[in-house]
């Protein structure tokens, strides 16, 4: 991995990706990583459905249809009142034409949080969000002292993406960095 990473700016898409997920809350927790049952299919790349979606997942295809998963990948097979949710998860496109989900984007990459309304924000109003090698980092959000209480938040300083934070970045056992001029700088 390399010690300086250039950071871009993800913006939402006119795409969502669908997909059919099952799982299973039973008493066996024996399925590993997850600790249950579970299994997804995608579905594809579709248009964004800016009338009807409210953030959640859908309940609106036939039970009986043929793409939703029939097993867990560790041969458990899903029984009839095992959960169903019909995804849609909005899709965000960068430089080089990039079309990514958020929870898929390249370490560097850049988003305007507004779903966290008035919760966090920088002196512009925003809320970034930055995808560090360590998981996503809130920018504007509270930093953590060393006994785990809520610190300070970032100073935030630069127009976004040549964005500079101080102080350092610190996602314990993750990732140590730094934000510099829209660069990830390792410590």
């Amino acid at each position: 991995m390399t010690d300086r990473i250039q950071c871009f700016l993800l913006t939402p898409a006119e795409y969502a990706k669908e997909s059919l997920r099952r799982y299973s809350l039973t008493e066996d927790k024996k399925c590993l990583p997850m600790g249950y049952h579970h299994a997804v299919v995608d579905l594809g790349v579709v248009p964004f459905p800016h009338s009807e979606f409210d953030g959640s997942s859908r309940d609106d295809l036939d039970p009986n249809d043929p793409r939703w998963p029939q097993t867990c990948p560790c041969g458990y097979t899903f029984r009839e009142d095992d959960q169903r949710q019909h995804n849609l998860t909005r899709m965000y496109q960068g430089e080089g034409n990039i079309l990514t989900t958020l929870g898929e984007a390249p370490v560097g990459s850049m988003w305007i949080a507004d779903w966290y309304g008035d919760k966090w924000k920088g002196l512009d109003g925003l809320c970034l969000i930055v995808k560090t090698p360590g998981g996503d980092w809130i920018v504007d959000g509270p930093s953590k002292n060393n006994d785990g209480s809520m610190g300070l938040p970032w100073t935030r300083t630069g127009s976004i993406p040549n964005v500079t934070a101080t102080p350092s970045i610190h996602i314990p056992g993750k990732y140590h960095g730094w934000l510099r001029n829209g660069f990830l700088e390792s410590c």
